[in-house]
């Protein structure tokens, strides 16, 4: 029933004794509707009765100075929950001093702080009270402490890192400062610096904390991948050396690196494998980036065309092989997104001779140094057929060397094309001892292909290796040592795991030369290929095709009176190490049938080449006839 209809019934029910009371009816029926009750308010949070320290305490300072981090406490509820509102009044209970704001209230979380703290001027105990009345009080200590004198910095933490160069390293570096007991001396200035690798510190001259720890606000690395150091230095001692490694960062160019601007005799390789650089954008060489290599002019072809930079940020092609036609070509080397791409490499094709190739070998007796008729046709036959086997041209070089530089009599003075070898005939020690030895001397920069070389042996023996039939094969092996075969293998990089190092398997890592190691037979090999020799001492170890896997080819360290095979194998590691060749021109060989179980021969069966390569330092020669490097031996 509606409110009109009661409010009409009480009318109708209750007489109105007055006037006053008949209004009294009136305002209520005309109020309007009541609605639900009101719900009554939500209880009060239960008050305050807990007070605990929550930061602040238990710090050293010196005496009438400030702690280093503002007394703070937390009051809360029975709940957990702080009270924001509460009184908390701060008072000093031992060892004088102040606080800035001794009568505060808590925050919205509960929290409330006196501001600074200022120790007494006495050293020792300090204690502070903050009382919360009708809670309970808390207690902080300080120690008022005469700062010591800092004795040594020790190194907390951020060394060692790496980052990208240019960038910063990803923790600041931080040192300690300490005394002569080793405890934390704070308030002592410490000054970081840059001592290598370029870069900028910021933040660089900070304040020890009173835990002794200071640190810079950012350490930013240089701009060249390495070493980067970072120095913190306080007065009076020893300073503390923070290391960092800046790695590149992502590739941003490319970049011609070495084999332009050759020629070659047509339809044959260039020398010098045509060999880009990427760089990120502080030219640092970045690795595993692939690079394409083609063919973009005058015909001829390549091989090993996809390629991934090395450590040296490098990737060369295979081989390039001019065209059929002289004159102009080109080979280009892509890497998609990067500057610089595609590199172009220009090369000039050139008419052969007649009777071999462009290279040229020139052979010179020094004075004393007389061959027989035979030895001189055993040196031309040797020289004829490396001539035939090396097709490619090397870049003309001049060259200024004073006499004794590769056992020449005479100064060494003119323009060399392209190999000079100097022969020395002379005694050494008898029949059966040292043969003799032979090896390259002056090398080009960059190919580090031999410009001269130097071949020395002793009369008396090779008076028995033509007495035995053996003089050709003779000087044709100490003939291939000056082309580098076994002695220019470490420089190029094509040794692995050689003596020097430890290792018990060298391998020679041509790409071609395993190629035709696996035509010939060594497919089915098990150890490491080529497997190059791992006795025999030192002249023959790790300069020489393994004999217990070759047995007759020509390049092991032992000469067989049965035959000795100028190998495929040989050939191609000379495209390997950078030369045009004619594989053509190699014997007919095959590996033994079980190559790895056939035992060294010494005596009735072959001779060993002992001591056969060349010692003494290999000098490096650039286009202008500088020396420009050393390689020890």
């Amino acid at each position: 029933m509606g409110k009109t209809g009661i409010c009409r019934q009480g009318l109708g029910v209750r007489r109105a004794t007055s006037v006053l009371a008949l209004a009294s009816v009136i305002a209520s029926c005309s109020s309007g509707p009541t609605g639900p009750p009101t719900p009554p308010p939500p209880p009060p949070p239960p008050p305050a009765s807990n007070v605990v320290v929550s930061g602040g305490d238990e710090q050293v300072a010196a005496p009438g100075e400030a702690v280093a981090t503002a007394p703070e406490v937390r009051v809360t509820n029975s709940q957990g929950q702080g009270v924001a509102g509460v009184s908390v009044s701060f008072a000093v209970i031992s060892g004088g001093g102040s606080v800035s704001n001794p009568n505060t209230t808590t925050n919205s979380q509960g929290r409330a702080s006196p501001g600074t703290w200022t120790l007494g001027g006495q050293a020792g105990a300090q204690e502070l009270r903050a009382t919360v009345n009708g809670v309970g009080s808390v207690t902080f200590t300080a120690t008022a402490q005469m700062p010591a004198d800092p004795a040594s910095l020790q190194i907390v933490s951020g060394n060692g890192q790496s980052a990208t160069v240019g960038t910063a390293v990803p923790s600041s570096p931080t040192v300690r400062v300490l005394d002569d007991q080793s405890n934390p001396v704070a308030g002592v200035t410490v000054t970081f610096a840059v001592a290598s690798g370029g870069g900028f510190v910021t933040g660089a001259v900070v304040t020890s904390s009173g835990s002794g720890d200071a640190s810079p606000s950012g350490w930013t690395l240089g701009t060249t991948a390495g070493s980067n150091q970072l120095r913190a230095t306080v007065t009076g001692i020893s300073p503390a050396t923070l290391s960092a490694t800046g790695v590149a960062g992502a590739a941003a160019s490319v970049v011609a690196a070495g084999g332009d601007g050759q020629s070659a005799t047509v339809s044959t390789a260039v020398s010098t494998a045509p060999t880009v650089r990427v760089e990120d954008a502080h030219a640092n060489p970045v690795s595993g980036v692939a690079v394409t290599f083609a063919v973009t002019g005058g015909g001829g072809g390549a091989t090993g065309i996809d390629q991934t930079t090395d450590a040296s940020g490098l990737a060369s092609v295979g081989s390039w092989t001019l065209g059929a036609t002289p004159g102009a070509n080109s080979l280009s080397a892509t890497t998609p997104g990067l500057s610089g791409s595609p590199v172009v490499f220009s090369a000039t094709g050139v008419a052969g001779g007649g009777g071999g190739g462009a290279f040229d070998i020139e052979i010179r007796f020094n004075p004393g140094s007389t061959p027989t008729a035979a030895q001189q046709a055993a040196y031309d036959a040797a020289e004829a057929k490396w001539e035939a086997v090396v097709t490619g041209d090397l870049p003309d070089t001049p060259v200024n060397r004073p006499a004794g530089t590769c056992t020449s009599s005479t100064p060494i003075n003119e323009t060399v094309d392209d190999l000079v070898i100097f022969v020395t005939l002379e005694p050494i020690d008898g029949p059966g001892g040292v043969l003799g030895s032979a090896g390259p001397c002056l090398i080009r920069n960059g190919s580090l292909l031999p410009l001269v070389g130097s071949m020395r042996f002793d009369i008396a023996d090779l008076a028995t290796l033509e007495g035995n039939g053996l003089l050709d094969e003779v000087i044709l092996h100490e003939m291939g040592h000056v082309l580098g075969i076994g002695t220019l293998w470490p420089s190029l990089g094509l040794l692995v795991d050689p003596a020097a190092s430890g290792g018990l398997d060298p391998h020679f890592i041509g790409a071609d030369a395993i190629a035709a190691f696996n035509a010939a037979g060594g497919a089915g090999y098990v150890g490491n290929k080529v497997p190059v020799e791992d006795g025999g001492g030192s002249g023959t170890q790790d300069g020489h095709w393994r004999e217990s896997v070759f047995d007759t080819e020509l390049m092991t360290g032992w000469i067989d009176f049965a035959s000795n095979e100028l190998s495929v194998v040989t050939v191609e590691s000379l495209d390997d190490m950078g030369y045009g060749i004619d594989p053509a021109q190699a014997d007919s060989y095959s590996l033994p049938v079980s190559p790895s179980v056939i035992p060294r021969r010494s005596g009735t069966f072959s001779i060993q080449l002992e001591g056969d390569i060349r010692s003494g330092p290999i000098e490096i020669i650039d286009a202008t006839g500088r020396r420009v490097g050393l390689i020890p031996r």
